[in-house]
């Protein structure tokens, strides 16, 4: 009987340095568990701020550049996109500037169409420097220089893709 009780114990004493090894593994996973938990919902939350603070900022900007007296070119993206080039919003405005300069279009004192490639003297519609014949060739000059502009860039990734692209053989190692 003496035997049997030693046993008894020695299983019990075992058993207890068990469940309390366990109870400790749990706890550090859970622990583990919510440090990560925490670290990630600081990392989103920082990214909601900073997203926010994008949004913002381009609010603050639109509202400036629109007003009259706006310095156009004193007026550079302040909203930087995490690579840290412009937003789109300015990407897009800074082509469109680019296109305006390369098509000019003087605009008249008496109202009439300058023309888009040659003098028109028609009526200039309200708010727009062109008649619709000058609007329509203009737009289409625009899209022209855009699709070209858009093939330069294509080959362009095209080729740094190429340069990027993995070797053929593997590394020895």
């Amino acid at each position: 009987m003496a035997t049997a009780q030693t046993t008894y114990k020695i299983a019990r004493e075992v058993e207890t340095q068990d469940l309390d090894t366990r109870t400790d593994a749990g706890v550090e996973v859970a622990m583990t568990s919510k440090t990560a938990t925490d670290n990630f919902t600081v990392e989103v939350s920082q990214t909601v701020v900073e997203g926010q603070s994008i949004m913002d900022d381009t609010r603050a900007l639109t509202t400036e550049a629109n007003e009259p007296s706006a310095d156009q070119a004193a007026l550079a993206c302040t909203a930087r996109t995490r690579t840290g080039d412009q937003c789109a919003t300015c990407q897009d405005e800074a082509r469109y500037a680019r296109l305006d300069a390369e098509l000019p279009v003087a605009e008249t004192d008496d109202g009439t169409c300058p023309g888009h490639n040659a003098p028109c003297g028609r009526a200039a519609m309200p708010g727009d420097p062109y008649c619709a014949r000058c609007r329509i060739a203009s737009q289409r000059d625009r899209d022209r220089v855009i699709q070209e502009w858009e093939a330069v860039r294509d080959a362009a990734v095209a080729a740094a893709k190429a340069q990027e692209a993995p070797e053929a053989a593997p590394a020895p190692f």
